[in-house]
C-alpha cells in the first residue's frame, strides 16, 4: 500500500512504463498540482477514503469526512483613489479558472478572465476599491491506463470540516497492445455525513456546499471522469439532494439513510451554452419546451435507490431508462410531461396555448421508459403532471402509462 501526500506545486506518481502490477493507492491530502498515474495494472485508488473490498467484492469502510485535495488561496487587492486599473497579479496560478471568485467591495462578479496569474476585469475598476480574490491552487489527476480500475472518492460535502473547493480529474488512456482488451473501470463516490447537494453533468459529478439556512455558498467540489468509466458511476448520499442535468455512463444513486430528494432534468430560463456564462467544457444541451429549455436528464442507464427514509422523486426528462426504486419510508414519485417547440420559435412559449376544435396533435418530448417501485412503506404515491393541452393518459393491461398527444393516437 502507498501513501500519498503532498505540499509541494507539482507531484507526477507512476509512469506509462510502469509494471504491471496490482496496486492500492491511497490519497489524503495533496496541495498544488498532483498526477498519479496507475500503470498497467489492476488498481485501486482511493482519494479521502479508507476500505477495502470484502470476498464477494464489495467496498467496506469509512469515509474520513474533510476535504483533503481541495486548497484555495486568498488575496486582497486595493485600489487606491484616483487610479484605476483591470489587472491584478496573483501570488500563484489558479488550477482551475472556473473555481476562481472575485468580490469588489463585498460584491461577486464575473465579469472577469484568469491567465496564468493575471486576472483581469472586464471594465477598469476605479479607486477606492477593494478586490479580494479567491481561487483554487489544487488538482488532483488520477490517469488509468491499460487494466482496470477501482476509483474510490470521498467529497467532503457540507460537512464542516470538509466544505471548500476540490477538483479531481479522472482519465484513462488505454494501451490496447499485444491482444491487450479494455478493462472494468468504476467510479465510486461516497458523500459525507451532512446533507449535502449533488449536481450530476455530462462527464461531472459536483458536491454543493450550503450554509446552514440552505442557500448555496459557491464552493464545489468536482468530480470529472471520462467515457472509459465502462463499469458505472455509484454515488452514495443520505439525507442529500440529487440534481441530474445528464448521465454518460451506466449510473446508480444509493440514498441510504435519512429523507432524500431527488430530481431528474432541470428547466432553465436560457440554453446552457456561453450566453448562461457557462465555460465551453461544462455548456451542455437543453430542449426548448413551452415552460422552458429543458434538460436531459440521463442518457445512460440509471437507478436511484431511495433508501430507508421518506423520499421524494421527480423526473422531469429521462432519455435513457430510468429506474425509481423507493425503499423504505413513505415515498413521493411525480413524473412530469413537456411539450416541445421548434428552437427557431422560441416566442411560442410565452402565448397561451390553445388548440381549439378539431383533432390537434402536440408534440411531446419523448422520454425512456421509467419503472417505479415504490418499496415497503405504508402510503407511497404517484403524481402525474400534464402540460397544458388536453393531454390523454393511457394505463395498459401490463401496467404500464403514458401519455398521448392531445386530440388522441389517431
Amino acid at each position: 500500500m502507498r501513501e500519498v501526500g503532498a505540499v509541494i506545486d507539482e507531484l507526477r506518481i507512476g509512469l506509462l512504463q510502469s509494471p504491471a502490477t496490482n496496486d492500492v493507492v491511497n490519497v489524503r491530502d495533496s496541495s498544488g498540482f498532483t498526477t498519479i498515474n496507475a500503470g498497467n495494472g489492476n488498481d485501486v485508488l482511493r482519494v479521502t477514503y479508507d476500505g477495502t473490498y470484502d470476498a464477494n467484492g464489495n467496498l467496506v469502510g469509512v469515509q474520513t469526512g474533510v476535504n483533503g485535495v481541495g486548497k484555495t488561496a486568498t488575496e486582497t487587492f486595493a485600489v487606491a483613489a484616483g487610479a484605476s486599473t483591470r489587472q491584478f497579479t496573483l501570488a500563484r496560478t489558479p488550477t482551475s479558472a472556473p473555481f476562481t471568485r472575485v468580490l469588489i467591495n463585498g460584491v461577486p462578479t464575473t465579469a472577469f478572465t484568469v491567465s496564468g496569474t493575471t486576472l483581469t476585469l472586464a471594465q477598469p475598476l476605479a479607486g477606492p476599491a477593494t478586490v479580494d480574490v479567491t481561487y483554487l491552487t489544487s488538482v488532483l489527476n488520477l490517469i488509468g491506463n491499460s487494466g482496470s480500475y477501482k476509483y474510490v472518492i470521498a467529497l467532503g460535502g457540507n460537512n464542516p470540516a470538509g466544505q471548500g473547493d476540490a477538483l479531481v480529474n479522472i482519465t484513462n488512456v488505454p494501451i490496447l497492445t499485444n491482444g491487450a482488451t479494455l478493462g472494468i473501470n468504476t467510479l465510486t463516490i461516497f458523500g459525507s455525513d451532512t446533507s449535502d447537494t449533488y449536481l450530476l453533468r455530462r462527464n461531472m459529478v459536483a458536491s454543493l456546499s450550503h450554509d446552514a439556512s440552505g442557500p448555496l455558498t459557491g464552493d464545489a467540489q468536482r468530480i470529472n471522469y471520462d467515457a472509459f468509466i465502462n463499469g458505472g458511476l455509484a454515488l452514495n448520499g443520505g439525507n442529500d439532494h440529487f440534481y441530474l442535468d445528464d448521465t454518460t455512463v451506466p449510473t446508480t444513486i444509493n440514498g441510504g439513510t435519512g429523507n432524500n430528494a431527488f430530481q431528474v432534468g432541470q428547466v432553465f430560463q436560457s440554453p446552457r451554452l456561453a450566453n448562461a456564462n457557462l465555460p465551453t467544457a461544462d455548456q451542455f444541451d437543453t430542449t426548448l419546451t413551452s415552460r422552458g429549455y429543458l434538460s436531459n436528464g440521463i442518457s445512460a442507464p440509471t437507478t436511484i435507490n431511495g433508501g430507508t427514509g421518506t423520499d421524494s422523486y421527480i423526473g422531469y426528462n429521462n432519455q435513457a431508462s430510468l429506474s425509481l426504486n423507493g425503499g423504505g419510508g413513505n415515498n413521493t414519485f411525480v413524473i412530469r410531461s413537456f411539450v416541445k417547440l421548434d428552437p427557431q420559435k422560441a416566442k411560442q412559449r410565452i402565448v397561451n396555448v390553445n388548440g381549439g376544435l378539431g383533432s390537434n396533435v402536440s408534440s411531446y418530448e419523448a422520454t425512456a421508459p421509467v419503472p417505479i417501485d415504490g418499496g415497503t412503506g405504508s402510503f407511497n404515491k404517484l403524481v402525474i403532471i400534464g402540460t397544458e393541452f388536453g393531454d390523454q393518459f393511457v394505463v395498459t393491461s401490463n401496467g404500464r402509462l403514458e401519455v398521448l398527444p392531445a386530440g388522441g393516437p389517431g
